[in-house]
């Protein structure tokens, strides 16, 4: 339930997803513990990296910097992502259950 609110404290009337709807955005994917943020824009990506970090650390949690990963989808920007661990590792495959 934490991990939910802080996705909302993150998200919460930004709009910076990808386009769903005609009205809505579609801001993150939901897995146990896994998040995927979806963003259209670096900077959006970079925003959606560092804001669950800062909120994360008010409530005592904390963000594993060595398993977030990233990955473009049809982005020119060769800006990388980086969060307070450092910069995030790009992949261009995921993997899901170590499969």
């Amino acid at each position: 339930m934490l991990i939910d609110w802080i996705t909302r404290e993150t998200t919460n009337s930004r709009r910076m997803g990808i386009q769903w709807t005609m009205w809505d955005h579609l801001e993150d994917l939901d897995s146990a513990d896994d998040i995927a943020l979806l963003s259209n824009s670096f900077q959006q990506m970079q925003d959606k990296t560092t804001r669950p970090e800062t909120v994360a650390a008010g409530t005592g949690l904390w963000i594993n910097g060595t398993k977030t990963k990233m990955m473009r989808i049809k982005n020119e920007n060769d800006n990388g992502v980086s969060s307070m661990s450092g910069p995030t590792e790009e992949v261009s495959e995921f993997s899901y259950l170590g499969r």
